[in-house]
């Protein structure tokens, strides 16, 4: 049996911690009984076209002897959120799967964060792949930085209302193009 010491280390905590919060609030925030095919009134979400965050993004964060990863794919107007644990310290030997949810996003406004920086809204929604018992959307903002996606700092905002979604982006945890 492996140890699991390395979760106790500070810097693993608090990225574990953050990652966590994010995840729980879209985790929180989903369901709904909205049709499959939502084309809100005005032909698919996005166009059902690629968008800027077409592709595999992920982030890494590793302790002593394991690590965990959390994963978005988009593709058109769908996307994924995986996260895993691994028994190494570089996300490369799975040990299990956490959680995975799927759903629709939208690419809203483009916004000037707090720190002065363009990002844009996105919205998440039929979120399926876990039991959501309150929230069907869940609202965020995003950044990309060259090959790093950044997302909203939740101290800054409440991602389970679009009048409370965050208003600046958090630079902790950048997820890497894959």
């Amino acid at each position: 049996m492996k140890s699991h010491n390395h979760f106790y280390s500070k810097e693993f905590v608090f990225k574990l911690i953050s990652t966590t919060l994010f995840t729980m609030a879209l985790v929180a925030c989903g369901g709904g009984d909205e049709p499959e095919n939502n084309t809100g009134g005005n032909g698919p979400v996005n166009g059902g076209s690629k968008t800027e965050l077409e592709g595999t993004w992920k982030n890494c964060f590793s302790g002593r002897a394991s690590s965990a990863s959390t994963a978005y794919t988009f593709s058109g107007s769908s996307f994924s959120l995986i996260k895993e644990r691994y028994t190494d310290s570089n996300c490369s030997d799975k040990d299990i799967t956490m959680l995975s949810v799927t759903g629709i996003f939208e690419i809203k406004s483009s916004i000037t964060t707090d720190s002065g920086a363009s990002a844009k809204e996105i919205d998440f929604h039929h979120l399926t792949g876990y039991e959501f018992n309150q929230q069907p959307k869940f609202y965020n903002i995003f950044l990309m930085d060259n090959d790093n996606l950044y997302w909203g700092d939740g101290l800054t905002g409440d991602t389970a209302s679009v009048d409370q979604r965050p208003t600046d982006i958090s630079y902790t945890l950048p997820y890497v193009s894959e």
